[in-house]
């Protein structure tokens, strides 16, 4: 903790020695506004808490307090102010600030660096050495002084990205936190490791807003530190040194406190340039909601194939009486398997709709076997991992007892029926069929040839004919009209599409750390297309089915799309179906 505050007699020592004294005790708050006390009393506080002392949560970093403060608020220069009163309080330590940028550095070392040591002393004054040389860059206190020699490392993240590997370290100011690349990875495998053996070791990460939405920094490491305690905010108007005049002119001049730049620049908050937005209607409080499904309708789902980047899953139906898409679920993964794709899939759709497995899948083992992957292997970690065993059994069920045989071309009869949602085909009067009516993908020819060949799994090509920002337009339309929706457990798929934007050009999504290329926005944007070609279809069956399926009806003629041998077993199956379907909300129920 800082040093006891020495107390002396202004009056009867000079100005410089006033300073000396105060530098030299260690405690540097008297230099700092009034908002960077306040920040400071918080700061030591939370050092003081041990860590172990705190109950475990999987995922909580208690060693981590995060500050998020407006622009040329100071936060700079109490981070040297901090880290000089922590290399004073513990001699030898290994302190490092570090920012995204290099160009952060670089004005720390030209700018903020001179004003923040503007009054110490000779002994507690830094020299900055460069990268070059033997020395490491960084700032080095005199060793014949109260700091003994200590150094503080400054790095840029985007120029040295290894600048926070080592073997240990004691504390961590890390600058500009939500603009680093990868910054949950960096923070839980690269520094949290160094801090084993060393129960004093803190970090601190600063930022101010970023203009991506749903980065590391707003989704895993704020709401973390707002739980602990470990949290520090000041706006524009927490900034002391500006008077109020001075506030509402830089709040004018940025647009205004509606402005999208003034809300993040000053104000702190988190919110994309609303020109780039691919989806900007979109609102989580209107097209998020329940949904109750219908007991007939055609379902889709669609495909953005990636290795580099994630592939991502949309699932999907259109109700036809409501006239309304429902996302239902989704899934994303960065470099996945032709195969661990045809499983996810085929477990997705099991769950959400009854639909088997194809009968392809059947050589899928059940385990891992030499250099094969099995179901369980494919399904760890995901929410359908419970379903392996049921998935590997039905995969193995042969043809003619499966739900989705048809005896003859267009009819679906076998046995007792399971819980699956279903369609009838009207255009033909043939019957019911299982779902999904289709499967469509990006032109990923290859991924469209393996994932059938292999695994049974139809997907078709989707019409890329019209540009890219022609078909964001539909799905826009579909947003901001009301005819689309999401649950509130369709997953992923919330955070690409509210995050999801355009490069400056428009000619493609940008490329986000977490998202990629937003791939489940592409894959809703190919679903959309697919599910117009089908929405003037009524999925039910013709009226009066409900009364003839019914037990004890009384069936005199024929079926009008069965010959007069037929309606007696016609209407078995079809009583058999109607009283087998138990569609419930947005999952099926027939593996419980």
């Amino acid at each position: 903790m800082p040093a006891e505050r020495i107390r002396i007699d202004p009056e009867t020592v000079s100005t410089a020695e006033l300073l000396r004294t105060q530098w030299e005790s260690g405690d540097l708050s008297p230099f700092m506004h009034a908002g960077q006390r306040k920040l400071h009393k918080q700061w030591n506080a939370w050092r003081a808490v041990d860590p172990l002392s705190l109950p475990a949560v999987d995922g909580s970093k208690p060693i981590m307090f995060c500050v998020g403060v407006s622009k040329r608020w100071g936060k700079t220069t109490w981070i040297l102010w901090a880290a000089t009163e922590l290399a004073r309080e513990r001699p030898g330590c290994e302190i490092r600030v570090t920012s995204a940028f290099q160009k952060s550095i670089d004005e720390i070392v030209g700018k903020v660096m001179p004003q923040a040591f503007a009054t110490a002393p000779a002994s507690c004054r830094p020299t900055y050495h460069g990268k070059r040389g033997l020395k490491p860059a960084g700032l080095y206190f005199p060793k014949q002084g109260p700091l003994e020699g200590a150094y503080i490392a400054l790095a840029g993240l985007d120029m040295n990205p290894n600048a926070l590997r080592g073997q240990s370290s004691d504390f961590d100011f890390i600058s500009e936190a939500a603009f680093c690349r990868d910054l949950e990875y960096v923070v839980t495998n690269v520094l949290v490791h160094q801090y084993q053996g060393k129960p004093h070791a803190r970090a601190c990460l600063e930022s101010s807003a970023p203009k991506d939405p749903l980065t590391d920094w707003e989704v895993n490491l704020i709401p973390d530190a707002k739980r602990r305690g470990a949290w520090f905010e000041a706006t524009i108007e927490d900034n002391p040194r500006l008077s109020k005049k001075e506030v509402e002119l830089f709040i004018s001049m940025a647009g205004g406190r509606d402005h999208p730049d003034c809300r993040r620049e000053y104000f702190n908050e988190i919110i994309g340039d609303p020109t780039l937005q691919v989806f900007p209607g979109f609102k989580p409080d209107i097209h998020v909601r329940e949904h109750a499904m219908p007991p007939h309708a055609y379902t889709i789902t669609s495909a953005d194939p990636g290795q580099t980047h994630q592939f991502g899953l949309c699932f999907g139906y259109y109700d036809f009486d409501a006239a309304l898409s429902v996302i239902q679920d989704s899934w994303a993964e960065s470099n996945a398997s032709t195969r661990k794709v045809a499983c996810v899939c085929a477990a997705r759709e099991f769950d959400l709709w009854g639909t088997w497995p194809p009968h392809a899948m059947r050589n899928i083992p059940l385990c891992a076997e030499g250099i094969h992957t099995g179901w369980r292997e494919l399904l760890r970690h995901d929410r359908c991992e419970h379903l392996a065993d049921v998935l590997h059994g039905m995969a193995q069920t042969p043809p003619e007892q499966r739900p989705d045989y048809e005896s003859r071309p267009g009819r679906f009869i076998t046995g007792p029926q399971p819980q699956c949602l279903t369609y009838f085909d009207n255009d033909m009067a043939i019957g019911f069929h299982t779902n999904p009516h289709t499967r469509v993908s990006d032109i990923d020819l290859t991924f469209i040839r393996d994932i059938d060949t292999e695994f049974g799994l139809q997907f078709h090509a989707a019409d890329k004919s019209a540009p890219l920002e022609a078909r964001v337009n539909l799905s826009r339309n579909r947003i901001e009209g009301g005819g689309l929706i999401f649950m509130p457990d369709s997953g992923p798929i919330l955070e690409h599409v509210r995050a999801a934007k355009w490069n400056r050009a428009r000619s493609k999504f940008d490329e986000h750390p977490v998202y990629g290329h937003y791939d489940l926005a592409a894959a809703l944007v190919y679903w959309l297309p697919a599910a117009d070609m089908i929405r003037h279809r009524r999925p039910h069956p013709p009226d009066g089915l409900a009364s003839l399926a019914a037990p004890g009806a009384n069936v005199q003629g024929r079926l009008p799309w069965q010959p007069l041998s037929r309606a007696e077993e016609a209407l078995t199956a079809l009583r058999r179906l109607w009283l087998g379907h138990g569609a419930e909300g947005g999952r099926m129920k027939s593996y419980k």
